[in-house]
């Protein structure tokens, strides 16, 4: 079946470019020639105006930031420049004795932050293998004397940032606390494939930007602690706290993008805990440190700046009325004159090359009968969030990837099922479609979210009486408040559903600071008049396969071994156990992360490891995928690090669950853990 999947997406590939190849039309100046624009004279006149005006210095005006130029000269190098600024409610280490770890005299965690600051000069060193340690003016090592510091904060994490792109990776300096800072700048080279900085070679590219986040752990190893006054041998360990990705067409495509992101983090950290109230709290993270979640801030910029591929022109047939047509382009042009910058739209291309409404995208379908029935019961938001869940399951794959960057095309939702690739767009339509089936009011909403940029989410009313709208993000199956600190949808464009299209004229774009009242219009302009029939839909009864179970368990023993080879071929300097007792204990747990995936049995999970915890230290966590090939998997375990640990008694184990659902969707759970004996 994925043979025949990836043959049906290849015919839709061909198919949309042929119509792509025709209706590109002439290359004008500007396409070629870009400069700015020369200022009329209301343009002047307001320039004028604004010099005589009174300053104000206590309420300044924040200028908008000019977006890079593209560079349309022979650009021969490019660099990928990362700016880790700080880090918001990172976890802390858990308490030894929780864990059974009982920190011993002879193993000692402590960072290398906490090192003194003494100038390492010739009278304030002494040498050890080659490492130069400061020394105290009597000549003992500080680091004998922060015994008493290191079992104080031993529960405080020691982070640093890693970039990964390309093969290329780098890291910065080491932090301490739940809220470090770093401010540091991180430069990657970027080489295309064959060095060609076409944009049409651009688009081709499929790296994906890794920034993963680790705890540096150092191991007090020294074996006679008569030595400890002048030697000091220690081993240095990292531990994957959380990842953010991100693919290089988004940077490509934006230049720049700037925000504070949410990491990825499991379900489950062993070793580590989230401090309800975390010391040193930052001025204005109040609802941030309250929502749970680990946010970093970032600055990413491709420099210089690359040519992307022009926008399509609206030249291709479409079997829409042409004065339905001409009113929506109307529309479209009045809006993006008077509020440039947002994301409006009215239609979208279809497979077969054809302009189509997008409100004929819209209509309630069935989502399977077995997803999300028997554990939600009567329960309204766990439904939902049932629904958001399978949707997001199906594999991600951008239009500008799929299609070499040259439109924006929209399937239907029993396309996109049967190529179980799409992109945002696909993801909300058939999200929307599932709630509106189930007798509750969503519609699609187009706008901005960092870090994808322009991007489809879904809004829905509160459930059950509350008050507010919720926003989903169909491509993550997370929900997010209206008015939730650090949401990643930035701005809102336009509201899709099957009767209308509304756009946002309010002087706000930030989902927080706008009203969704649709029949305001002094808030949202309509595309269609109010009277207007709603326009026959393009969807189609949805109809569901079941997914073979036998081939789903192949898969999975499939995994399983691929993995740990992996991770042997990694250790082959060293010699791999692997501790069958845990691994079964691992296995055992991940059908309960599967079944409560939006909020993870803990306390259950903590009693299956008590017998494992009272003899040894353990260090791992879940991961969750949506299947869709195995080199992402073993690409994912290998970035965690968690086979880097050079302890000579240490053991491994693994556990791989696979849960089938409808249409061979697939999610897949991954549990890696390593065990020291204490």
């Amino acid at each position: 079946r994925k043979e025949k999947q990836n043959q049906f997406l290849l015919d839709v590939r061909e198919r949309v470019l042929s119509r792509v190849r025709s209706g590109r039309g002439e290359v004008t100046l500007s396409d070629v020639v870009h400069c700015d624009i020369i200022p009329s004279i209301g343009a002047l006149k307001a320039s004028v105006v604004d010099l005589v005006s009174p300053r104000r210095p206590l309420k300044p005006k924040r200028r908008g930031k000019r977006k890079p130029k593209p560079q349309n000269v022979h650009v021969s190098s490019a660099d990928i420049t990362v700016r880790v600024v700080r880090a918001f409610n990172l976890p802390t280490r858990a308490h030894q004795d929780a864990l059974g770890a009982t920190a011993a005299p002879r193993q000692r965690p402590f960072s290398a932050s906490h090192r003194p600051s003494l100038p390492l000069t010739p009278a304030h060193t002494t040498s050890t293998g080659g490492l130069q340690l400061p020394v105290s003016q009597s000549g003992t090592s500080q680091f004998t004397n922060t015994t008493a510091f290191q079992q104080e904060n031993l529960n405080l994490v020691c982070p640093y940032v890693e970039v990964a792109f390309g093969g290329v990776v780098k890291k910065t300096t080491t932090a301490c606390g739940p809220n470090p800072f770093w401010n540091e700048e991180l430069s990657l080279a970027f080489h295309p494939p064959h060095d060609d900085f076409s944009p049409t070679n651009l688009q081709k590219v499929t790296e994906v930007l890794h920034i993963s986040l680790f705890d540096e752990v150092i191991i007090d190893i020294l074996q006679d602690d008569r030595q400890r006054a002048t030697n000091v041998h220690h081993r240095i360990e990292k531990r994957w706290l959380g990842s953010f990705t991100l693919p290089f067409s988004t940077l490509h495509s934006r230049a720049r993008i700037e925000g504070t992101f949410r990491l990825e983090l499991p379900p489950v950290l062993l070793g580590y805990e989230h401090n309800a109230s975390p010391i040193n709290q930052p001025l204005g993270v109040t609802d941030l440190r309250a929502s749970g979640h680990t946010h970093l801030q970032l600055f990413i910029a491709l420099e210089p700046p690359l040519s992307v591929l022009p926008p399509i022109r609206d030249q291709f047939d479409s079997n829409e009325d042409p004065h339905l047509l001409q009113q929506a382009s109307v529309w479209l042009r009045r809006l993006r004159e008077s509020l440039p910058g947002r994301n409006f739209t009215a239609t979208a291309l279809d497979i077969s090359g054809k302009h189509v409404f997008v409100t004929r995208f819209i209509h309630p379908q069935a989502p399977p009968p077995e997803v999300g029935l028997q554990e939600a019961g009567n329960k309204t938001q766990k439904l939902m969030e049932c629904l958001a869940h399978y949707v997001s399951l199906v594999p991600f794959l951008p239009d500008a990837i799929t299609f070499s960057g040259s439109c924006d095309i929209w399937t239907t939702s029993d396309q996109f099922l049967h190529m179980l690739a799409g992109d945002e767009e696909e993801h909300a339509v058939l999200l929307c479609n599932y709630f509106l089936h189930a007798g509750w009011k969503a519609w699609v909403l187009l706008g901005h979210a960092v870090p994808e940029g322009p991007t489809a989410y879904v809004l829905t009313e509160v459930p059950e009486g509350g008050v507010g709208h919720w926003l989903w993000n169909p491509s993550t199956g997370k929900h997010y408040g209206q008015h939730e600190a650090y949401c990643p949808l930035t701005s809102v464009g336009c509201v899709i559903s099957n009767q209308n299209v509304w756009a946002n004229i309010q002087d706000y774009e930030d989902p927080s600071r706008i009203a969704f009242d649709l029949n305001n219009s002094k808030h949202w302009r309509a595309l269609f008049p109010t009277e207007m029939a709603p326009l026959a839909t393009v969807q189609q009864e949805l109809h569901y396969d079941e997914t073979d179970t036998g081939k789903v368990q192949e898969l999975q023993d499939r995994i399983e071994r691929m993995v740990r080879e992996h991770i042997m071929t990694l250790r082959s300097r060293f010699i791999t156990r692997w501790n069958r007792h845990c691994t079964r204990i691992l296995q055992s747990l991940l059908p309960r992360f599967e079944e409560h995936f939006s909020s993870p049995p803990i306390q259950e999970h903590d009693a299956e490891l008590t017998e494992i915890t009272a003899s040894y230290k353990l260090s791992g966590f879940p991961l969750h995928f949506r299947y869709s090939d195995i080199r992402h998997i073993l690409s994912t375990v290998e970035r965690t690090g968690i086979h880097l640990n050079e302890n000579r008694q240490v053991e491994f184990a693994l556990g791989v669950y696979v849960h089938p659902y409808p249409n061979d969707v697939l999610s897949l759970w991954l549990y890696t853990a390593s065990l020291v004996p204490k």
